[in-house]
């Protein structure tokens, strides 16, 4: 509000009066008063600032771009204050923030700052927020993941978005910035102390500074921890004599498929070299993305749809550039979500829906594991994931089918020790007693083999010798806990990578595969299994071998084989093509190839009639539909994290659940 002073002059004599015999004491007093009277009027004139600071060139005129948050990805304790998640962005300057879904409770966003803090007060799971920075003349968008964990956790993971990295002597680094998982952080540590005039912040686990003197590269421990553990990441450094150009720009997502109207996962730079100073893209990006100048994080939601086409980002420091391309495309329909990360990272694992709408996780291995024992179930309504009973066998490339008594029947695998295990054995979960129970064994062990639930509630086992020729199957009773071999043997040998599905004749088709693993022979042949009769026959054989493909019943009937690999586990042999089996005609014909060679991959039919094909080697990131009225494959929202081996649920909710794949990540398509 302006203040206008008025003096009135008789008021100054009046008062003044008595020092007239004193004028040089009166003529003090009337230079204090009329300069009173100058600092009011030019206050009243817009002298003042509300803010007391210059916003700085363009501020005022241009909308945010490129707004990120320190944390994009957070796992709060409960009853612990946090640190402040602090926002940056390289357009406008931001007067409005503003954030969707409400924060969990405790945690507060300042509408002028942007700054996230607080201490949350309950548990809450892993939610996308969505903050929008607004000023009058426009608004940026940032994804935030946050959840809030029940007890204190050790920290499990830790990791720089630069690392290695070459800084030049004298100059102000980019902060370098930490993510971690698991329980919160309270002190970050290096080991042996960083290159002189770099600072590491012990609360934020923020690198920054300046180094005066030239060190050769040096390997340095930053260790995060708190009450209950810590966890530590090595780091590169160097300190160069002069400058250095940036080398080898490369994003974290080089093709990205983005769903219109949904906040996008930040798309990452990283680059050898000397440290970028300035990022720029040609052409612009796509209405509602944006670039930070400064990081080179690529964020937003984007507004329009638009093919795919190819960009290409520059970043630059004063001794040269680098280049880095990437394609995005902008999509009609779908978005993957981060959804709660379970206990281990597992791949070759089983999923299954069980009667309650609950999945359970059973088995596989990591990177690090010969094989895991242990099983978890997910709950849909709550977005988490809770430990389960362990199974008697640590197993992986095993089966789990779901019973007609809401049980669940696991069978076979792969056991590792001096020798990998070929196992026969089999366990039965109990969702209600939450508990496992040995069942009779197979006839013969098989991993990797397929195993369909028949129309009178018994289990057709097929293959999986895995280590030699297998042309056998055989059949569960669990009304007897027994088991048979088909009346017939198989017309070829199934030992892995083959596939199976039951028709709605009540027949199965077994599809594919490998017949012998030491010639790495794949096949084309199909065949049918009848249950009435107990007998094998030969169908029309697919339109060209393929093993670790998919397979998926239609609507209609028809069934759809998409991907896998035609030869040796390369490459050069992973396959985009697809084909249908039309069980009326007992004849396969080609359908529409996939935008994506993909092997190893998972798909599930949607509830309007599409089929979701997602992840696997070669599109780990990749996902797309296949629509069985156009006989078309559409891209849809990439995947935040790379999978490979996923297993892919159809939830009552109507989203799908992609778990694990060489990851503890899991993942919600909403379609």
């Amino acid at each position: 509000m302006n203040r206008i002073h008025r003096l009135n002059w008789n008021d100054i004599t009046e008062n003044c009066l008595p020092t007239l015999v004193s004028p040089r004491q009166f003529f003090k007093k009337l230079h204090l008063l009329l300069g009173i009277a100058v600092l009011g009027l030019l206050y009243g004139c817009g002298g003042g600032s509300d803010t007391g600071s210059d916003p700085g060139p363009g501020a005022g005129v241009n909308p945010p771009t490129g707004l990120v948050y320190a944390v994009s990805s957070a796992s709060h304790a409960q009853h612990q204050a946090i640190t402040p998640n602090v926002p940056r962005n390289s357009g406008g300057k931001i007067t409005d923030y503003s954030v969707e879904p409400a924060l969990p409770a405790g945690l507060v966003l300042d509408a002028v700052s942007g700054v996230i803090s607080g201490t949350p007060v309950e548990a809450a799971p892993a939610v996308i927020h969505t903050v929008t920075g607004s000023n009058a003349h426009g608004a940026a968008t940032a994804y935030l993941q946050i959840e809030v964990t029940a007890a204190v956790t050790a920290p499990t993971l830790l990791r720089y978005k630069e690392n290695p990295v070459s800084y030049p002597v004298n100059a102000d680094i980019n902060p370098n910035l930490p993510y971690t998982e698991g329980g919160a952080v309270t002190q970050f540590s290096a080991s042996p102390a960083l290159p002189d005039g770099l600072q590491l912040d012990p609360s934020t686990g923020v690198i920054s500074g300046a180094s005066s003197t030239a060190k050769p590269a040096a390997t340095y421990v930053i260790s995060a921890s708190n009450a209950v553990g810590a966890v530590s990441r090595a780091l590169i450094i160097g300190i160069a004599d002069s400058l250095q150009p940036p080398d080898n720009l490369t994003y974290s997502q080089p093709v990205a498929i983005y769903p219109q109207g949904k906040v996008v996962a930040p798309n990452l730079p990283t680059a050898t070299g000397g440290a970028i100073t300035e990022f720029s893209v040609h052409p612009p990006l796509p209405e509602g993305l944006s670039l930070n100048t400064d990081s080179g994080e690529i964020t937003g939601t984007p507004t329009t749809l638009q093919e795919e086409k190819l960009y290409t980002i520059t970043g630059n420091n004063q001794d040269g550039g680098t280049l880095a391309t990437i394609t995005i495309a902008v999509v009609s329909s779908g978005a993957f979500e981060p959804g709660a990360s379970l206990a281990t990272s597992r791949y070759y694992h089983t999923a299954t829906k069980l009667d309650d709408g609950k999945i359970l996780v059973a088995g596989g291995r990591s990177n690090v594991t010969s094989g895991w024992a242990t099983t978890e179930l997910y709950d849909s309504e709550n977005n988490n994931w809770k430990p389960a009973g362990t199974m008697k066998t640590a197993r992986y490339l095993h089966t789990a089918t779901l019973l007609k008594n809401g049980k669940v029947l696991v069978t076979g695998g792969l056991k590792e020790g001096n020798v990998s295990i070929t196992l026969g054995t089999v366990e039965l979960y109990d969702p209600v007693a939450d508990s496992w129970q040995s069942m009779n064994n197979m006839k013969q062990p098989r991993a990797e083999h397929t195993a369909t639930l028949l129309p009178d509630g018994n289990v057709l086992v097929v293959g999986g010798g895995y280590f030699g020729t297998d042309n056998t199957a055989e059949i569960y009773d669990p009304s007897t806990d027994s088991w048979e071999f088909t009346k017939t043997l198989m017309e070829n040998s199934r030992t892995r990578g083959h596939t199976a599905v039951l028709l709605k004749t009540g027949k199965v088709l077994v599809a594919g595969g490998l017949s012998n693993p030491s010639v790495y022979s794949v096949q084309a042949t199909a065949e049918l299994y009848d249950p009435d009769a107990d007998t094998w026959t030969s169908t029309d054989p697919m339109t060209g071998p393929r093993r670790d493909h998919a397979m998926t019943e239609l609507e209609n009937g028809e069934i759809l084989v998409a991907g896998g690999y035609d030869s040796l586990h390369a490459a050069d042999y992973q396959l985009k093509t697809a084909e249908l089996y039309d069980p009326n005609l007992g004849e396969w014909r080609p359908a529409s190839p996939m935008n994506y060679a993909r092997p190893d991959h998972s798909q599930v039919r949607l509830e309007d009639g599409n089929v979701l094909a997602a992840g696997g080697y070669g599109a780990t990131l990749m996902a797309e539909l296949y629509n069985s009225n156009t006989n078309t494959w559409e891209r849809t929202g990439n995947l935040n994290t790379s999978h490979a081996y996923p297993t892919a649920i159809a939830l009552k909710n109507g989203k799908v659940l992609i778990a694990g794949g060489f990851t503890n990540r899991m993942e919600l398509y909403t379609p």
